[in-house]
C-alpha cells in the first residue's frame, strides 16, 4: 500500500504551487484485484468504421475552413449536403469538381492564348470570363468569382490591366484546384474503406 501511494505521489504534475493528478484507469483496491477481462479486438468493420470517420471528419473540416475563409459559398455546401443526404452519390460530387476543375483550367488557358496575342481581342475575352463565372457558380467558387468580378473589368480593358487580372484569377484558381484536389484524394480514401 505504501508503495503504491509513493507512486501515485511521484506521478503528480507539478504546476506551480498546485499539484495535478494524473487520470488512473484504477479506481479502488478492489478493481485493482478484479481480473482484467480482454476487450473484443476490433475487427476489420470496426476499423474501416473508425477509418471513415476520421476521413469524413478531415473532409468537413476542410469543407468548413474552405466556407469560413470565402473559398465556396452555400452551392458548394449544397452540394455536400446532398452527398451527405445521399441525394448524389460521392462519385458524382467528385465528378463535379473535376469538370469544373478541367473546364476552368481550358478558360483560363484559353484567356491566355488571346492575350499573349499582338492585338487582344477583348470581347472574346470578355466572353470566356463569363463562361468562367457561370462555372464558378455552378460549384460555388466563390474567391473565383468574386477575382473575375472585381478584375476583369471596364476600366482594366487594356492589356496590362487584363494580364494582371488573368494573374489574380489563376492565383484563385491554383488555390481552389489544390483543395479540390485533396478533398476528392479524401473521398477516395473514404470510398475504400467501403459503405457507411
Amino acid at each position: 500500500k505504501r508503495l503504491r501511494e509513493r507512486a501515485r505521489e511521484s506521478s503528480f504534475i507539478h504546476t506551480g504551487s498546485h499539484s495535478i493528478p494524473p487520470q488512473l484507469l484504477i479506481h479502488s483496491d478492489a478493481a485493482a484485484a478484479a481480473p482484467i477481462s480482454p476487450a473484443r479486438a476490433p475487427c476489420l468493420q470496426d476499423l474501416q468504421a473508425m477509418a471513415a470517420a476520421a476521413i469524413r471528419g478531415q473532409i468537413n473540416v476542410l469543407i468548413a475552413t474552405m466556407f469560413t475563409t470565402g473559398l465556396v459559398d452555400d452551392a458548394f455546401l449544397q452540394l455536400q449536403r446532398m452527398r451527405e443526404q445521399g441525394s448524389v452519390t460521392p462519385a458524382h460530387v467528385v465528378e463535379v469538381m473535376n469538370r469544373f476543375l478541367n473546364d476552368a483550367e481550358r478558360i483560363i488557358n484559353d484567356i491566355t492564348g488571346l492575350m499573349i496575342e499582338p492585338e487582344v481581342d477583348f470581347d472574346k475575352v470578355d466572353g470566356l470570363v463569363q463562361q468562367l463565372k457561370v462555372a464558378c457558380s455552378s460549384v460555388g467558387a466563390k474567391r473565383l468569382n468574386l477575382c473575375c468580378v472585381q478584375h476583369f473589368t471596364p476600366e482594366a480593358r487594356n492589356k496590362d490591366g487584363y494580364l494582371e487580372a488573368l494573374g489574380r484569377v489563376r492565383f484563385q484558381f491554383y488555390d481552389l484546384r489544390s483543395m479540390f484536389k485533396i478533398i476528392m484524394e479524401l473521398e477516395q480514401h473514404l470510398a475504400a474503406c467501403g459503405p457507411k
